[in-house]
């Protein structure tokens, strides 16, 4: 870029200005480097080369700040070496000091070595100054500009893993929570004891499977289950016993059904079962099949095995879900009230 901008920065001093730029002078007559070098010296650290070779050379062990080349030199011009020097190192400052008659060579300067600036003999010392503080300044700027370049670059790698790792950590929490929160909703709906759906879930799928029915036209059954003597197992062995004989009970009803067969625990020692597909002729066979596996069930300390009174009944057109669990309840009490372990049927339904 052919310009001078001569302005001196007022900025406080960076990092970068806390020792002095390195001005490095080429030129193969060395009363020409030592003129510039005691004019420059006072603010600048010289380093003087006689050769394109030679200032190659100082450049890829020093950090120069600034590089004054005459063109004429043997072997390599001057505009030959900032070439090759703006190639290696563009942060470099090049200035080119000619002759008047070089004009040439500044043009291949400003075209290949992409110079700062150039100078002709013989130069003013008030211009020299000037321009070499502001390419100074103006390789500061460019070092300044590349460290903060690289420190964002730093930074925003920093950064990105920090995000991606914070991503992972809350994608880490989402999945526990999610499976916080499905274990939660499973012990909602779980019998803590048995291991088996609550009521609040059998109500749930009872509104769906009625739903389910009367879509499909296919008829729907309930048992209710209530143990019998189950308080005198309380009062006679202990709480632990009765836990003992629910857990045993539950495990012999499930093992009796059909896989799409709804079983939950009631409540106390009440057990529902929803039979999709079932009549009530069929609803009974089950809840015989039921009683049969209970009564041969004997659970320590207890001596008697276990029975338990069956109620059935078929869900009717525009019932509601609250009335056939009641019917299969009430039918369920008539068991109990016609001598126990045994199974009753609804008297509402009509023959299967």
């Amino acid at each position: 870029m052919l310009h001078a901008n001569f302005a001196r920065s007022g900025a406080i001093k960076t990092p970068h200005e806390t020792r002095r730029p390195v001005v490095l002078l080429v030129d193969d007559e060395r009363e020409i480097g030592t003129a510039l070098a005691d004019q420059l010296r006072k603010r600048f650290e010289i380093v003087i080369a006689t050769s394109g070779a030679e200032g190659l050379a100082v450049m890829h062990d020093r950090e120069v700040a600034v590089v004054i080349s005459d063109q004429r030199m043997p072997n390599m011009t001057g505009s030959e070496m900032l070439k090759v020097a703006q190639a290696e190192n563009p942060d470099i400052v090049r200035i080119l000091l000619t002759g008047y008659s070089d004009l040439a060579a500044v043009v291949q300067g400003v075209n290949e070595a992409k110079i700062f600036f150039y100078l002709t003999k013989p130069w003013r010392p008030a211009e020299l100054q000037r321009v070499v503080e502001s390419a100074a300044d103006h390789n500061r700027l460019l070092r300044e500009n590349r460290d903060l370049l690289r420190e964002l670059k730093l930074a925003n790698t920093d950064l990105e893993q920090r995000v991606a790792e914070r991503t992972e950590e809350l994608a880490d929490r989402n999945r526990d929570l999610e499976a916080a929160n499905h274990r939660i909703d499973e012990l909602a709906r779980t019998d803590a004891l048995t291991g088996i759906p609550n009521r609040r879930h059998f109500e749930e799928m009872l509104d769906l499977e009625i739903v389910r029915s009367l879509r499909e036209g296919a008829p729907l059954a309930l048992l209710f289950l209530d143990l019998d003597h189950f308080k005198q197992v309380n009062d006679t062995f202990g709480h632990e016993a009765g836990d003992a004989v629910l857990v045993a009970a539950a495990r012999s009803l499930r093992s009796r059904l059909r896989p799409y067969d709804m079983f939950a625990r009631w409540g106390g020692e009440e057990f529902v079962v929803l039979l999709p597909g079932a009549s009530r002729d069929i609803a009974c066979e089950v809840a015989e099949r039921l009683r049969a596996g209970l009564e041969s069930l004997v659970v320590p300390p207890c001596e008697r095995s276990v029975t338990g009174s069956f109620g059935a009944a078929v869900h009717l057109a525009g019932e509601l879900a609250g009335d056939l669990v009641r019917r299969a309840d009430e039918a369920a009490y008539r068991a109990k009230q016609g001598g126990r372990n045994r199974v009753e049927a609804d008297a509402q339904q009509v023959p299967a």
